[in-house]
């Protein structure tokens, strides 16, 4: 809809058109923070996965992945990778990582939607996988301070 005309004689008469060029809108549910974190990640094919193994740590040997949070948001992050992997990420595939500074018992996972070589790095982008209400809003409230240090720096 847009509007056509509008009369200054009698307030509230506006005459409406249709439009044609119709655009579908996304509407973010969080904000998107630049974090530039280090973490630790531990690559679990799609059909190993079960959401149970949030809750295990496992030993240090099993996050081989080195990465850099780039940013993130309560959906998901993208991540940079510099380090020289054995097998590249498939689409699929599931990284698990604990985000440190959140308040979270579990590790989080994530699934990798897409990954773009970018110079010596790889970007790799990621959604949240198996997050309850409880994690979310630890998320949440993670970003949030997160953010208001930033402001206050």
């Amino acid at each position: 809809m847009r509007v056509e005309e509008q009369k200054t004689e009698t307030p509230g008469i506006v005459w409406l058109g249709h439009s044609s060029d119709i655009r579908k809108m996304a509407i973010r549910e969080s904000e998107r923070l630049e974090l530039n974190q280090d973490a630790l990640f531990r690559r679990v094919e799609a059909s190993e996965y079960t959401p149970e193994m949030r809750s295990v740590y496992g030993s240090a040997d099993n996050y081989k992945i080195k990465g850099k949070i780039i940013d993130m948001s309560a959906g998901g992050m993208k991540l940079a990778i510099t380090q020289k992997l054995e097998d590249p990420l498939k689409n699929g595939e599931i990284l698990l990582f604990h985000l440190s500074g959140a308040s979270l018992r579990e590790n989080m996972a994530a699934i990798v939607l897409a990954t773009i070589p970018s110079g010596k790095q790889l970007n790799v982008h990621l959604q949240f996988r198996d997050s309850n209400a409880l994690m979310r809003i630890k998320l949440l409230q993670f970003l949030h301070r997160y953010k208001k240090q930033q402001v206050a720096a």
